[in-house]
């Protein structure tokens, strides 16, 4: 990575999108001279969309293109949105305030930044997921960042350079 160049870019979020148009996206993000995405916050629902089932299409839809188009890629937070079915399958994934007076509901659509992140279910899931999201990139990417942050779900950014 040079260290010499200021990264300029977007977030882009090729799974929230009613149609394809990548292609033209990241045309137009290299056009307007911009060199990185960030992608994938609160992703980990869409891609483990049921437990132990692993969808990482958008993913490399999102990688090989900026590939093609010459752009830097910041892989960030997929893990802060709680799956619906985790919530359901593992109550005590539920955020409560104080003594459990308030949780929130655990069959909601989405658990966003609303989950206990010392529920030994939460962090077995985590890890599974972290797993199946990590292992394939150590045969695409000469280099690697990692970061693991304490931000509630120990969310986890990838830059690949």
């Amino acid at each position: 990575m040079n260290f010499n160049e200021i990264l300029y870019g977007v977030a882009y979020y090729d799974e929230y999108m009613p149609y394809d148009r990548i292609e033209t996206d990241f045309k137009m993000i290299r056009d307007a001279g911009m060199n990185v995405i960030r992608i994938a916050e609160s992703t980990w629902s869409t891609w483990e969309p049921k437990e132990g089932v692993f969808d990482f299409t958008h993913l490399h839809r999102m990688l090989d293109c900026a590939a093609k188009y010459k752009l830097k890629v910041i892989v960030g937070t997929p893990t802060y949105a709680v799956p619906s079915w985790l919530a359901k399958k593992y109550p005590d994934t539920a955020w409560c305030y104080g003594n459990h007076d308030f949780c929130v509901c655990p069959d909601i659509s989405t658990s966003r930044c609303f989950f206990n992140s010392s529920s030994c279910c939460f962090i077995d899931s985590l890890n599974n997921f972290c797993i199946a999201l990590c292992c394939p990139f150590s045969f695409w990417f000469l280099a690697a960042t990692f970061f693991l942050c304490s931000f509630f779900a120990l969310p986890i950014l990838f830059v690949f350079i």
